[in-house]
């Protein structure tokens, strides 16, 4: 009988070949992941259209170290498919808890219904302008839609950047595996962004291998003007089953070596001098709910 067992060091080698050989076969291979997240995309942006969250958006301005009291905005966020992208439409109701408006789902009513027209596409564009003006600066109106990392991972661009694989962590009881993106530098180059200082852009976006769903993003942009991060984690919503924005970490700074002269009017005077303006925010979102937008049958 004793002649018939293996020696334990050999049992555990074999186990150890087998463990690492089925990791090697369910671990993609970085074009692998971004087919997945890539063919991930195309269908979220179908399912996303007409998803409305409630954001309850914090912004403090810590220009020159010295932190001012936060400004809270509170605003619906309707997202849809505009030509094969997310784009988050931002209607701000209340700042501070003051009402700038009558709490109505002002986006949706004009869009989720059959007879919706090319001019109450017209209209609805206009709505984040009327809460800008509490954001501080240009770049953050530009950036801080809490999608706005995605437009780095659909198929149509993905020839135009750099990726490589870049690390592993755990989101929503995931292991997601990291794709780190860049956008290759150029002279005379207009980067995605269209910031002020053409910001170039690069990021992470946690991936979950076997889905292609995304767990989490990060995004970094820097020029000699403008510099920002933003990391966005997202959860599931079950009132709509999709993964969904939940919370974002941001920081932006804009310095007067713009190329282009500032939009004022857009932007809130702090009352203070100098060369930087720094802030800082956060952004909870919750209470997620669907009425189908589709753009494409917009009525002329």
């Amino acid at each position: 009988m004793a002649m018939l067992k293996k020696p334990v060091t050999t049992v555990l080698i074999a186990v150890s070949i087998l463990v690492s050989g089925a990791s090697a076969e369910q671990a993609p291979s970085l074009a692998e992941l971004l087919k997945l997240a890539g063919d991930y995309h195309a269908d979220f942006v179908n399912r996303i259209s007409g998803v409305t969250l409630e954001e309850q958006y914090q912004l403090i301005d810590v220009t020159g170290g010295k932190m001012q009291p936060p400004t809270r905005i509170a605003s619906d966020v309707v997202f849809v498919n505009l030509n094969g992208g997310v784009a988050a439409l931002r209607d701000s109701y209340a700042v501070d808890t003051r009402p700038l408006r009558d709490r109505t789902p002002r986006i949706t009513a004009l869009l989720a219904t059959p007879t919706a027209t090319v001019k109450d596409w017209a209209a609805v564009i206009e709505f984040p302008a009327q809460g800008a003006r509490y954001f501080g600066i240009d770049l953050i109106l530009k950036v801080n839609e809490p999608t706005f990392a995605l437009r780095f991972i659909g198929h149509g661009v993905q020839p135009d950047l750099k990726y490589s694989l870049d690390g592993r962590k755990k989101f929503n009881g995931v292991e997601a595996m990291g794709i780190r993106f860049e956008e290759p530098a150029a002279q005379e180059k207009q980067y995605i962004t269209g910031s002020r200082g053409n910001a170039r852009a690069s990021g992470r976006i946690w991936v979950d291998p076997a889905t292609g769903a995304i767990h989490s993003t990060e995004l970094w942009l820097d020029s000699k003007a403008d510099t920002a991060s933003i990391t966005v984690k997202y959860a599931p919503y079950p009132s709509v089953n999709l993964l969904l924005p939940s919370e974002t970490n941001e920081t932006y700074e804009e310095r007067q070596a713009a190329s282009g002269p500032r939009d004022l009017t857009r932007s809130v005077d702090s009352g203070r001098g100098g060369n930087r303006i720094s802030y800082q925010a956060t952004a909870k979102y919750s209470k997620a709910t669907l009425t189908p937008i589709d753009l494409r049958t917009l009525k002329k």
